[in-house]
This record gives C-alpha cells, structure tokens and sequence, in this order.
C-alpha cells in the first residue's frame, strides 16, 4: 500500500481533476446565461429598430438613444442575468466546496490513522457560506461593467445615428460584441473561485482537525511537469503552520505572501495536510518533493 504522503498526494491529484470538469461545468452555465441574455436583448433591440421603418432617418435613429422602453428592457434583463449568476455560482461552488470537505476528511483520516487518533466528528456546514460568498461579492460589479458598456456604447452609436448593421456588430456581436467580452470577465472570476472555494473549504476543515491534532500544519502541492509555473515549482512542498502564510518567489503571483493557492490566475496547486510523522512514515519526504520541482526548473 502506497505511504501516507504519497497516499495523500493521489488523493489530491484526483481531486485536481474532478474539480476542473466541476470548474468547467460551471463556466458552461455562465456562457449560456450570457448568450441568452445577448439573444433576447437583440431581439428587443431588433424590433425597436424595425419598428422604425424600412429605412430609418438618422434622426429617428437618434431619438433611440433616451427611449425609455429600450433602456428599461435592457435593465431589467441584466437585473435577470446578475439573479441567474448568483443562482449558478452559488450551487456550483456548494459543489465545489462539499467535494472540497469530502477531500480534507479524507486526507485528515489518513493522518489521524498515522498518529493513532481517533477522530471525533464535527460539521462545517456553518462555514459554507465564507467559500462561498467572496465570489456572490463580485457579481454586482460584473454586471455594472457590463451596463455601462452596454448602455454607454448603444447610447452614443443610437445619438450618431449609426446604421443597425454596424450596431449590431459593435455591441450585439456573438462573438466580439460587449456580451462576449462580459462574459471571458465572469469565466476568469469564476476560475479563480473555484479554486478559492476548493482550498478555502480544505483550510477551514483542517482548522477544526488541528483541534485534535496537534502538529498539524500546511503544505503545497504542485502537478510537477512542463506546464507548472515557476510560481508552483518554487512554492511545491512548502510547509507551514496553518495560521501562517506561504512564502511565494517567482512569477506569475498575485502576491509574496498567500494563505492558500490560487498562487496566480489559473494556478493548480493545492494545498494538502502535513505532520513532521510523515517524513519518518513516508518514502516521498518533503525534500523528494522539493527535488523534483527544482530539476523542473533547472530544466528550462
């Protein structure tokens, strides 16, 4: 039977991938809310503009630009959109987070068998919301950006009195309008959390598992391969306490000093369990680890 660190490391590469069909699934959902949220202000704006004539002054194309009835449809759908992505990030991160719990008790399991401990049991469902909630945060000031772009831009093509056609393009466009651009925003927010949620969901459990493991600590987990950022590589195997942060060198970061990953945007390392017992136990020690991302880098 593989060693408990090598035990946990499988654990945790397994769960990597899990949790990257979870992140996927979830950004699916929110290219679809975008595009039809895209379609049926297109349409809306179709009929308004149709409703003009067959060929309109620009003038008439003018007075567009404070049509009450335009403005308000375009309000209350993005008013519908933010309430359809509060709805999908927070049952998709729940999900991320539960398989997050699922994975540290796991983990916890492994290290309490090591040192003899017999866990009690405890919940965390009160900790939900702490995964949860920084990403919920960010919504309101997606769907902003996407009201001024969307208003703003309209407003001054429909006052120049520019063609349908080239309105269409510019703002309505599937793949180069402003919905897309919202769109590639929400999905690298919703990259970001997913794995936020994942890690933070494992702190807070090992937070509670230190209360009857002394000794419990921290430490990265990086996929140790071509594409691992210098970032990862550096950071692969580094412990500490679990109220400390990790020292981060090398680019890219979003800063020296994490509690957690992500380390970067579109980071894949983990954070996992650590007790000193594992390098007496296991054949994969902490400086193995450390070894093999540092001939990673001495490679490139």
């Amino acid at each position: 039977m593989p060693d408990i660190q090598t035990q946990i490391i499988n654990l945790v590469d397994s769960a990597q991938a899990a949790q990257l069909r979870q992140e996927n699934a979830l950004i699916q959902e929110i290219a679809r809310a975008y595009e039809n949220a895209r379609r049926d202000l297109l349409a809306r704006f179709s009929d308004q503009f149709a409703a003009l004539g067959d060929d309109p002054t620009p003038e008439q194309i003018r007075q567009l630009a404070n049509d009450a009835n335009l403005i308000r449809a375009i309000e209350e759908r993005l008013a519908q959109l933010e309430h359809e992505m509060n709805g999908i990030i927070r049952s998709g991160l729940t999900d991320v987070s539960d398989a997050a719990f699922d994975l540290a008790s796991k983990e916890i399991v492994l290290v309490a068998e090591a040192l003899g401990v017999n866990l009690l049991p405890f919940a965390l469902d009160a900790f939900m919301e702490l995964t949860i909630g920084p990403a919920i945060e960010q919504v309101p000031g997606l769907i902003s950006t996407l009201r001024a772009q969307l208003l703003g831009t309209l407003r001054e093509m429909l006052a120049s009195g520019d063609r349908f056609s080239d309105i269409v393009r510019i703002v309505y466009q599937r793949e180069l309008g402003i919905f897309p651009r919202g769109r590639i925003s929400a999905e690298l927010m919703i990259r970001r959390a997913v794995i936020q949620a994942g890690n933070n969901s494992k702190m807070l459990y090992y937070a509670q598992a230190q209360k009857q493991i002394p000794g419990l600590q921290k430490q990265v987990v990086a996929s140790v391969g071509g594409d691992t950022t210098d970032t990862c590589l550096r950071a692969h195997g580094q412990i500490q306490p679990l109220d400390k942060p990790f020292n981060i060198e090398g680019t890219p970061s979003y800063g020296r000093r994490q509690m957690q990953p992500p380390f970067h945007w579109n980071c894949r390392s983990s954070v996992a369990p650590y007790h000193p017992i594992f390098e007496r136990t296991s054949s994969l020690t902490t400086p193995a680890m450390q070894a093999a991302a540092q001939a990673e880098l001495a490679n490139r």
